[in-house]
């Protein structure tokens, strides 16, 4: 499955704008709601998420599922009604017809993990674990740091999508970067 991760910025949501239902239907992507950059957006940081969650609801029409993320943004950042944006990033890709499934990692705290359980109780017990580089190269570690939290939270692993987003590969050797993926497969598959 192809999972473009794209910063809910104007222009990177409007890429889907032409994107045909017919290979949308092949793309799950991550929208990761963007944290304002600018002074001028700083300062105006409610207006500048809401205007990006909107834009989120008109253009993710058609995706059966879209990955939702709220990374860029402090953990206590919170709409008007002390709404989550997480939250309201995902009532905006329900709002366009398709299913959103909140994304979390295993270092994020526990202001986004309510932020995930509350759109896991909403909407659907869906839930993506972005894994990056480290964790995978400390597979064990990872491993029982994911099962203790997919048992924490009553979610069964056949409701769980494991994003490996190991950055930049660009130069990199692929033996070396795919023994600790392949390692961190076999203890998921209980092969290890």
């Amino acid at each position: 499955m192809y999972t473009p991760i794209l910063r809910n910025r104007q222009s990177e949501v409007l890429a889907f704008k032409g994107v045909p239902p017919e290979l949308r239907a092949h793309m799950t992507p991550l929208l990761d709601v963007a944290a304002p950059t600018k002074s001028a957006d700083q300062a105006k940081a409610e207006k500048y998420v809401t205007n990006n969650i909107v834009r989120i609801g008109k253009q993710m029409s058609g995706f059966g599922t879209v990955f939702v993320d709220s990374s860029e943004l402090d953990p206590s950042f919170r709409l008007p009604g002390n709404l989550p944006p997480l939250v309201a990033a995902s009532a905006a890709i329900t709002g366009a017809g398709s299913t959103p499934v909140p994304v979390t990692e295993l270092q994020r705290d526990n202001s986004h993990h309510e932020a995930v359980r509350s759109v896991i109780r909403s909407i659907r017990q869906r839930i993506c674990i972005r894994l990056n580089f480290t964790d995978v190269s400390t597979a064990r570690l990872s491993f029982t740091n994911i099962r203790d939290f997919l048992q924490g939270n009553a979610i069964e692993t056949a409701q769980t999508y494991l994003l490996f987003d190991l950055q930049g590969l660009y130069d990199q050797d692929p033996a070396a970067i795919a023994i600790p993926v392949n390692q961190l497969l076999a203890l998921l598959g209980g092969t290890a």
